[in-house]
């Protein structure tokens, strides 16, 4: 008995190969167009499975080990999560500008630069970077493989990680300086116009200073003994500080708090606005105005009648000038009473990752008497964050508390609050009571 044996295949750029072996006389639908491959041969039952094998070993051979990457369109995003660039399949960009406070300014389009019908550069994203940032070029005319590029920023070549016709992906080599980038193809070579910035380390000016409440200093940022620029300024690690340890502008104006801080001593930071490049330092030491009592006949002075219960030593010192004709008289009765509020010192640990157990430690003064431990985000109750076991050393200087994140908790800075029944610890971000979930 003999049959009719129907085989095709089909072949779409080259790269992809369908096959069928159908004991039928219909013509399957792969089978029919100006692409499919169509043959039809009168074969015994007997020789049926040795012409499908020989077909399969044709269309194997056809088909790649591993699809080359294609043009797609790339979204590329700032360290603020914001939008900032949009790549299609031709290279062609558009760019996001915006002001301080996330406002967009203006919409820009670059077009690859290069040859027509080469390969070309239209855009490169972080601008700037330290040694070992992650950096995409894009533009056209790319070689989907990795090998087949090379990508050099000035005269140092990169190692490639990723590569499509429109997108290539390198890290910044060791060695390398601010220079434009370079990209080699099959279609030929291109530089770009616009240089690559290579970050180096920063320096703060001055390296420390003192302020009283209120008082304001002025910080230079310096790469390389010259003013640096695109830097972020940051108070305890909080971007523009906060106004219970001090607020920085961008240009590095650090105004201090109207009350002291606890501890008295805040970290200024410097950081490229690009990021990766280590931070420069410099504590600041915020000083209380002393008190000035100018009087031309006695004066008593009564401070907190009834006293206040006091139960820790506290030492402080008081500057006092009397100016009378016969000279100054000064007597204190009786020592100054104080009852000091709950004060968040450190954390420890003071990062997790969501859907961690952690056992927290809280190192403070005044935590004696807590009756609530919670961690704030924007201002309220995080209830993605859960608190249990929690106790307080005898001496009201250290507490643990066992904390349960929600898998789902989003990422970034908490302050933790601690309360007692009669006041609380500041909700303001002050470094020590800073947790992050990242």
């Amino acid at each position: 008995m003999h049959e009719i044996q129907w085989a095709c295949g089909r072949s779409i750029g080259g790269r992809v190969c369908e096959f069928a072996t159908l004991l039928q006389r219909d013509w399957p639908a792969p089978c029919v167009g100006p692409n499919a491959l169509v043959s039809a041969f009168e074969r015994s039952r007997a020789s049926v499975a040795t012409r499908s094998i020989a077909l399969l070993v044709v269309c194997a051979v056809l088909v790649p080990t591993k699809l080359l990457a294609q043009a797609s369109i790339y979204y590329v995003y700032d360290s603020l999560n914001r939008l900032v660039a949009v790549v299609d399949q031709q290279g062609s960009a558009a760019t996001y500008t915006y002001d301080a406070v996330g406002n967009i300014l203006r919409i820009d389009r670059f077009e690859p630069t290069g040859p027509p019908g080469g390969v070309a550069i239209s855009l490169f994203a972080p601008p700037a970077g330290v040694v070992g940032t992650t950096v995409q070029v894009f533009g056209r005319g790319f070689a989907a493989g990795i090998a087949q590029n090379s990508l050099f920023f000035g005269e140092r070549v990169a190692t490639l990680v990723a590569a499509a016709p429109n997108r290539l992906v390198a890290a910044v080599p060791p060695g390398a300086t601010t220079a434009p980038i370079t990209v080699t193809s099959p279609l030929g070579s291109v530089t770009s116009s616009a240089v690559f910035r290579v970050l180096g380390e920063l320096a703060i000016t001055p390296p420390m200073a003192t302020s009283p409440v209120r008082g304001r200093v002025a910080f230079v940022a310096t790469e390389a003994g010259a003013p640096a620029a695109a830097v972020r300024w940051a108070v305890n690690g909080l971007t523009g500080g906060d106004p219970a340890i001090g607020t920085i502008s961008t240009d590095g104006f650090y105004t201090a708090p109207a009350v002291v801080p606890v501890p008295p001593t805040v970290t200024i930071t410097a950081t490229h606005d690009h990021g990766g490049a280590p931070s420069a330092a410099a504590p600041v030491t915020v000083l209380p105005v002393f008190p000035l009592f100018l009087a031309a006949r006695p004066v008593s002075i009564a401070a907190a009648v009834p006293p206040l219960r006091v139960d820790r030593n506290v030492s402080a010192a008081v500057s006092v000038r009397v100016e009378t004709p016969h000279g100054p008289t000064l007597s204190v009765s009786a020592p100054v009473s104080v009852e000091i509020e709950p004060v968040i010192l450190a954390l420890d640990p003071a990062r997790a990752a969501p859907g961690e157990p952690v056992a927290l430690t809280i190192t403070g003064r005044g935590l004696s008497g807590t009756i609530s431990l919670v961690f704030r985000r924007n201002n309220a109750v995080d209830s993605s964050v859960a608190i249990a076991d929690f106790s307080v050393d005898a001496d009201g200087t250290r507490a643990t508390a066992h904390v349960t994140i929600d898998a789902s908790a989003s990422v970034g800075a908490r302050v933790v609050q601690i309360a007692t029944a009669e006041r609380a610890s500041s909700p303001a971000g002050t470094g020590g009571n800073v947790f992050t979930i990242e």
